[in-house]
């Protein structure tokens, strides 16, 4: 979503168990779909763990993927901490763990895809490091674990994680009410725009 800032800042959130078991996710659970990185160049050094996700980027009915049951009890109270910043008609509509090794980069990119940018793009740093910068516009910092930041993902934006162990964020995008509806005008107008 396009807003008047880079960063927006939504305040912490306990993730400690969130985190445990995160840290015992294996190399095998982080290889198991490379479709997203498959697809968008930027994110071919990054490693996915879909939790709610469907490929076709669809604005309502998202899909609970299998992984997302095995974090339930440690995700529940993080989204409901998350949640008390929003309307409550707004719901979750993609929710991804998204692994970047050590000295890997996230080439600058914006997102596309309609539904993109009708959505608050969240990231909460679960395991990271201070040598794992986030750049959006012109403006670089470290995110650190349990805050939870808006990016605005209409601007240029990439990651570079120069430390020695791997950066892991949680990657929620969030709807409201006012955001369904703008996607929908536009929906509308676009079908009723001549070829």
């Amino acid at each position: 979503m396009d807003f008047s800032a880079n960063f927006r800042s939504l305040g912490p959130v306990d993730i400690q168990p969130l985190q445990q078991q995160v840290a015992q996710l294996s190399e095998a659970d982080w290889q198991c779909d490379a479709g997203r990185q498959q697809r968008f160049a930027a994110h071919r050094e990054t490693q996915t763990l879909a939790l709610l996700y469907d490929p076709d980027f669809r604005y309502t009915q998202p899909t609970r993927q299998p992984a997302f049951d095995r974090f339930a009890p440690e995700l529940e109270p993080v989204l409901a901490s998350i949640a008390q910043n929003f309307s409550t008609h707004s719901y979750l509509l993609r929710l991804l763990l998204v692994r970047l090794p050590a000295g890997g980069r996230i080439a600058n990119h914006t997102d596309g895809g309609a539904s993109l940018h009708f959505v608050h793009r969240l990231h909460l740093p679960v395991i990271t490091n201070t040598d794992a910068l986030f750049t959006v516009g012109d403006e670089t910092r470290h995110l650190a674990a349990g805050e939870v930041w808006e990016i605005n993902n209409c601007r240029s934006h990439g990651v570079c994680n120069g430390g020695a162990s791997a950066r892991v964020h949680l990657i929620l995008d969030w709807v409201t009410p006012a955001l369904a509806q703008q996607f929908l005008q536009q929906l509308t107008l676009a079908r009723h725009l001549p070829a």
